[in-house]
């Protein structure tokens, strides 16, 4: 998990909707192409209960804890996400941390494994939108 600043931009009515905020973000896939580019997609962590929870992962309140994040429900959102070359220019550093890191930590391996489930069942039915930075 990382932090970032997500991009939720849509394009709604003809007209492009920007709402960028720094967010912890979790990698859910990383890509080698070609000269060494690795393009990484992100998926965000919200406090905002998904209104289907189909699209969505709760991150348990012992993970937050480990991972240093407050004790509000939070949830990482699957159906949206953002693409980039590593390193972006939208990475920041964790606050409160010492030495400064864009790293919260990795998620226990059985909750990738919901998110991974989640995200490929999203993905064969075409329920992702991606935006390219």
């Amino acid at each position: 998990m990382i932090r970032y600043v997500y991009d939720w931009s849509e394009v709604e009515a003809g007209e492009s909707v920007r709402a960028e905020k720094e967010r912890p973000a979790v990698i859910v896939l990383a890509v080698s192409r070609k000269e060494d580019a690795v393009v990484v997609r992100v998926a965000p962590i919200t406090h905002r209960q998904p209104d289907d929870m189909s699209r969505a992962v709760e991150v348990p309140s012992l993970t937050k804890m480990r991972l240093g994040l407050d004790g509000e429900r939070s949830w990482i959102v699957l159906d949206h996400a953002n693409e980039f070359l590593w390193p972006g220019p939208d990475l920041r550093p964790v606050p409160g941390r010492e030495p400064p890191t864009i790293y919260y930590g990795p998620l226990p391996p059985a909750l990738f494994d919901q998110v991974r489930t989640k995200l490929l069942a999203l993905l064969r039915v075409g329920r992702v939108r991606g935006l390219i930075r």
